[in-house]
């Protein structure tokens, strides 16, 4: 009968850099008793690698010790003969990852094995250039992917102290505290003005969030110009001066104050 070639699993995923053993745990066994297998080269068994594209198209890998920088997904076949010509044979599909893919849209619902989630987000005062979202291989030191480039809004600037809250870690550990999951948010400086007036329509403007509202009406007598400012955000904790619009009053009224 034909040697029968066992491995330890038929399926095998490795992040592109990790150490990789094509040989580990492939045994080969005869019922006829180990001198009725054919060696080579004091081996059992011989093997050859293919990568697999998308299309399933295979490519036979001739130097196999690419395998490990290359990611892909390749089929490894393990082959025993023995003295009759009798083959056996074990195939292993071996997967060989990227350590950090970048998500264009959503993650994945299910995160893939070895990955934890890390994103940024442009926060209030700004906007973010480059990719946000990636799946990072655990573990992996912060090195290993570029953060998005931040733009801050006009009066703000990035926090030179704290430019991520939370600061981004040494290393990107999954732990059942952060479920496998990293969220920086990019944090801002405040550098405008202490007075910041509101334009029409428009709402509030982009000032911290403690600035307070300052409102002129025209009360019931009276009326003020379009063309007038009458609504302004201040800062709470600074002395200002604020020039109050111009009132022209009803038919039989007077501006007396505010």
């Amino acid at each position: 009968s034909a040697p029968e070639v066992k491995g330890t699993t038929s399926h095998k995923e490795i992040f592109k850099g990790d150490a990789l053993n094509l040989e580990e745990g492939i045994t080969v066994t005869d019922k006829d008793g180990d001198n009725d297998i054919v060696k080579d080269d004091e081996k059992a068994f011989t093997y050859t690698v293919e990568k697999v594209d998308a299309k399933g198209n295979k490519t036979k890998v001739e130097d196999t010790t690419t395998i490990k920088d290359t990611a892909g997904t390749y089929e490894v076949t393990y082959t025993a003969k023995d003295k009759s010509g009798a083959e056996g044979k074990f195939i292993m599909t071996l997967v060989v990852k990227e350590p950090v893919v970048e998500i264009k849209e959503h993650f994945p619902e299910v995160i893939p094995e070895g990955y934890v989630k890390v994103e940024f987000k442009e926060g209030k005062h700004g906007k973010l250039e480059g990719t946000t979202k990636f799946l990072v291989k655990d573990g992996s030191a912060k090195t290993i992917l570029n953060a998005p480039r931040v733009t801050a809004n006009k009066n703000w600037k990035v926090n030179a102290e704290k430019p991520w809250d939370p600061a981004i870690p040494e290393t990107f550990t999954g732990t059942e505290e952060n479920k496998k999951s990293f969220v920086f948010t990019a944090q801002y400086t405040y550098t405008g003005p202490d007075v910041v007036e509101e334009e029409p329509g428009k709402g509030k403007p982009d000032v911290p969030d403690n600035f307070v509202k300052v409102e002129f009406k025209k009360g019931e007598h009276g009326v003020i110009s379009s063309e007038e400012k009458f609504a302004f955000w201040v800062n709470p904790e600074k002395e200002v001066t604020l020039t109050a619009p111009t009132v022209t009053p009803s038919h039989g009224y007077k501006h007396t104050g505010w």
